[in-house]
């Protein structure tokens, strides 16, 4: 909004009065597998999962798609 002012295509930043309303939000640590025994086991209950289909590959999903995240 800052830049469609500076250009001229907007009047007044309609985002300013919420964003001074919204509090920031608190930073959390989650936990976090350390242990490698703990690692193998959770990675032996993950593959072998014999619920839901869906289930079992959003499970076998999140072992790629973990690393990625930060």
């Amino acid at each position: 909004m800052r830049y469609a002012i500076a250009c001229g295509l907007a009047n007044h930043d309609p985002t300013a009065s919420p964003r001074a309303a919204l509090a920031a939000g608190n930073k959390r640590s989650f936990a976090a597998v350390t242990d490698p025994e703990r690692l193998e086991e959770i990675l032996r209950v993950v593959w072998t999962y014999a619920g839901p289909p869906a289930t079992e590959v959003a499970l076998k999903f999140v072992l790629y798609a973990f690393p990625a995240t930060r």
